[in-house]
């Protein structure tokens, strides 16, 4: 079947994409499937590619040409708003790389009969699923005067939902310097050498998204986040994220979230030092526990003694806003080395 597309940023998309090649991957806007051929061909047998399309058209196209993957592929004639959907019906617990290729592609503007295009004399269609009972046509001859003034309003909303979505961008890339800051320097402070990221600006954008949709699980957890880490408000950002997974119970992100911060048995002085529980060096301390000091006698005494006298401590940490306090990742590893090959611990590991 012809569907002639040309994909653009081809290369730079794959290269950057397809990251694991056992991964699970959706092409959100399969098309003419040229993304999705040079993505299946980085995929080795257990990988799980996933191709979403609303036009039957490219979905047929998509069988033919994705036929002899040797990963898992699973192809579905729906629309990318429907993505939670999607992945819920066929069980999918973690995606590895999202692909959205978005506007008209060169087939539906070349065929006269979709009805796209002023190049050729075709009666208006615009439909991206011929199979839609409403037209374009049918609007622009049909509708009374007053309905294409709701359709003007609609589109003033769109304009809003456009800013909206400008600002959750905004927020998000100002976490994301945020999040980068606390991995690599510990903090968000010029005097570690970070790049300090706006919060207040972030927290802003944020705020603009809430006053129209106020209950959208992805701002709160976005407000939560950018509290909880940015201005160590950890009780405030806990409320929020709580809000969001109640609203969303399906979304893995924000429940990771949830349980981080919740985490009863969290490395409470570190978390202090660094204002945030989301930081590489804590993760690396949680799994040190888990891996190595709870399988020992000693390192069980430890971690119940913790647990009771280090509240304190932290608190005292926390209370020390305007006070820097620099904990070097180097130096965790190291320690964390030293104490996963103490003879002490080897020797007593399993009990004693």
């Amino acid at each position: 079947m012809d569907f002639h597309h040309i994909s653009v940023l081809m290369e730079e998309t794959i290269e950057n994409l397809v990251t694991k090649p056992e991964g699970v991957y959706v092409d959100c806007t399969l098309g003419g499937c040229g993304h999705a051929l040079r993505v299946i061909e980085r995929l080795n047998e257990k990988a799980w590619f996933i191709g979403i399309d609303q036009d039957p058209t490219a979905i047929s196209v998509a069988k033919e040409r994705l036929a002899g993957a040797k990963c898992r592929i699973d192809i579905v004639n729906s629309n990318f708003s429907n993505l939670v959907e999607v992945l819920n019906q066929l069980k999918v617990e973690s995606v590895d790389g999202f692909l959205f290729d978005l506007g008209v592609s060169s087939h539906q503007l070349d065929k006269a009969e979709r009805g796209f295009s002023y190049m050729q004399d075709a009666r208006i269609d615009m439909r991206m699923n011929p199979n839609d009972s409403l037209s374009a046509y049918e609007v622009v001859n049909k509708y009374e005067e007053e309905n294409l003034a709701v359709l003007s309003t609609e589109s003033d909303k769109g304009e809003q939902g456009a800013n909206i979505e400008a600002n959750f961008l905004e927020a998000t890339f100002i976490y994301n310097e945020l999040s980068a800051n606390l991995q690599v320097f510990g903090s968000n402070s010029s005097l570690t050498g970070a790049n300090p990221a706006n919060i207040d600006l972030g927290l802003q954008h944020i705020n603009r998204c809430l006053e129209v949709e106020p209950n959208n699980p992805k701002y709160l957890n976005l407000k939560g986040l950018l509290l909880a880490q940015g201005k160590t408000e950890l009780q405030e950002g806990l409320k929020l994220i709580e809000k969001a997974a109640e609203l969303d119970p399906t979304d893995i992100n924000i429940q990771h979230n949830l349980k981080t911060l919740k985490d009863p048995n969290g490395c409470f002085i570190a978390t202090a030092a660094y204002g945030t529980p989301f930081v590489y060096e804590i993760e690396e301390l949680r799994n040190w526990r888990d891996r190595s000091l709870s399988k020992t006698s000693y390192g069980k005494i430890f971690i119940r003694n913790y647990y009771k006298y280090s509240p304190p401590f932290a608190n005292y940490i926390s209370e020390k806003k305007n006070q820097v306090i620099n904990i070097n990742k180097s130096n965790i590893n190291i320690t964390l080395r030293i104490f996963d090959n103490f003879s002490c611990f080897r020797h007593f590991n399993g009990g004693c």
